[in-house]
């Protein structure tokens, strides 16, 4: 009677690679030192990226490929429009996860 009452299939977890896994721990360590505002996951193309903001100040975000290797910067810059070699990414890209945001600052007191 309980060979029929197998749990139904658990989706696929998405792990972090090792070389993302290497970026966001550098984040956490110098967390002080102007880290990303977040890092994402999304599907673009049909494929699985990350991608990296950049704190502030005209400063390029980075989309990296499921193996690390960095495909554009799809915003930010001079213009906020990044590199120009991913254009179409913030309009196509689905499936956001956030992976990680910097931890919350104190605030002072008075």
């Amino acid at each position: 009677m309980l060979l029929g009452c197998r749990g139904a299939p658990r989706a696929a977890e998405q792990t972090t690679p090792e070389w993302l896994a290497a970026k966001l721990k550098g984040f956490e360590d110098s967390a002080a030192v102007n880290p990303p505002e977040f890092v994402a996951s999304y599907t673009y193309q049909g494929h699985l990226v990350y991608y990296i903001s950049p704190r502030c100040c005209d400063q390029y975000s980075v989309l990296y490929d499921s193996t690390g290797a960095e495909l554009c910067a799809p915003d930010g810059g001079i213009t906020g429009r990044g590199d120009g070699r991913c254009p179409e990414f913030v309009a196509q890209r689905t499936n956001e996860k956030i992976l990680w945001k910097p931890p919350p600052r104190p605030t002072a007191t008075p």
